[in-house]
């Protein structure tokens, strides 16, 4: 006879990084002791591109969660997730100091309408470890009010914020002082500063300062150099007296950090314009 499978929970993961919401390379499985349990409890673990999904069989009822919780409590599931994009440090919201793995279990979570979100700790590594996040899932947290209940969960994954900084290469000052980079609604950055780089280079630098600017896969930000003149919000000649449009957006493939006097850090985009 054909064992049916009905589902026992559902686990999206997101990142606002990406354009369509979901984290790319990503490896989710299940630890031995957990494999060793959803053999013998006949549950089923499913990876999907967006997460993944358990699903159990008619044995792995209330009743089973009852006598297996009498003894142990706290029983969980546990699932390791690893990713093969190296950049994920760079473009996700976590600490710039420090070596931080993620945790996520279903007993810290956040009602939201159709599921749970659940809000993560962040645990301090000394040492570079492999896995990027550990997910529990606690076989209590599915009976509700004494009955066996499906849940659906999403893990979200907030995208840094960065310090746009750009540096004008190859320009006199006197021509520098009468540009300005601004956004397509006529937002200036700050600068220029005439600033020295670590290569002895001169250039002038227009920084976002404190308005820090979420990373994304495709930048919802875009920049020109205009002419400061006709740089205002609302200027029918703007279009025409734009220098060069569309400059080049913050890369998940590089990010700098800066430590200001009183030793805050601040994660920033650096892009290098040659005119």
């Amino acid at each position: 006879m054909k064992t049916r499978y009905t589902l026992l929970c559902e686990l999206n993961i997101r990142h606002e990084y990406y354009d369509d919401g979901i984290l790319k390379g990503m490896r989710i499985v299940p630890d031995q002791r957990t494999q060793a349990f959803m053999w013998n409890a006949g549950l089923l673990f499913n990876q999907m591109d967006h997460g993944f999904a358990i699903l159990h069989s008619s044995t792995f009822d209330k009743e089973y969660i009852h006598e297996l919780i009498e003894f142990f409590p706290a029983y969980r599931l546990e699932f390791h997730m690893t990713l093969t994009n190296n950049h994920f440090v760079n473009f996700t919201e976590m600490p710039l100091d420090q070596l931080v793995v993620f945790r996520f279990d279903n007993k810290r979570c956040e009602a939201e309408d159709n599921s749970y979100r659940l809000i993560p700790l962040l645990e301090s590594q000394l040492f570079q470890v492999s896995e990027t996040a550990l997910i529990y899932l606690y076989l209590d947290q599915f009976l509700v009010d004494g009955t066996l209940q499906a849940a659906k969960y999403d893990i979200v994954f907030n995208a840094r914020k960065t310090q746009w900084n750009y540096y004008l290469m190859n320009i006199k000052s006197a021509v520098v002082d009468d540009l300005v980079i601004a956004d397509e609604i006529g937002k200036s950055l700050l600068g220029p500063t005439e600033t020295v780089l670590s290569n002895g280079l001169k250039a002038h630098k227009y920084s976002s300062g404190e308005d820090l600017i979420p990373m994304r896969e495709r930048s919802r930000q875009t920049f020109s150099i205009k002419k400061r003149s006709n740089a205002s919000i609302g200027d029918d000649e703007n279009e025409s007296e734009v220098v060069l449009e569309n400059l080049p957006s913050a890369s998940a493939k590089q990010l700098d950090i800066i430590r200001n006097d009183s030793g805050v850090l601040t994660a920033c985009s650096s892009m290098y314009i040659y005119l």
